[in-house]
């Protein structure tokens, strides 16, 4: 969670300058576009969490977060390779397609106790 946590806050402080620094666009429609950039991750978010929440809550969490962690890793290196606004706008896409792997650490951290912690002291026990 330290280096995922990283690597987008340091993403976030660094991109506008990035975008900026390789647009050949006018002022105004650069900045148009960190907006998009830096806003898609976010949104796509939003959209995947419920469903990969679903999904983690029925298969292995952890299998599925440690995916999650090498597919976002892949993404952030094609983001450094991007030489043009919508390859980086198509790489934060990606990036947030995936970027619910906090669920899965969620999920893992707090979702299931062992049958051996069910007790009358431990009330919200729900083995699996």
């Amino acid at each position: 969670m330290f280096f995922g946590s990283f690597s987008w806050s340091f993403v976030y402080v660094s991109l506008p300058f990035h975008i900026q620094e390789i647009s050949t666009l006018d002022p105004v429609t650069t900045l148009r576009w960190t907006g998009w950039i830096l806003g898609i991750s976010p949104l796509a978010t939003v959209v995947t969490a419920p469903l990969l929440g679903r999904m983690g809550g029925r298969g292995n969490p952890k299998t599925a977060f440690e995916v999650i962690q090498y597919l976002q890793g892949g993404a952030f290196f094609a983001m450094a390779m991007a030489r043009t606004l919508p390859e980086i706008f198509v790489s934060r896409l990606v990036v947030g397609l995936m970027g619910a792997a906090s669920t899965f650490a969620f999920i893992s951290a707090g979702g299931r106790t062992t049958p051996a912690r069910c007790d009358a002291r431990w009330p919200p026990c729900n083995p699996r």
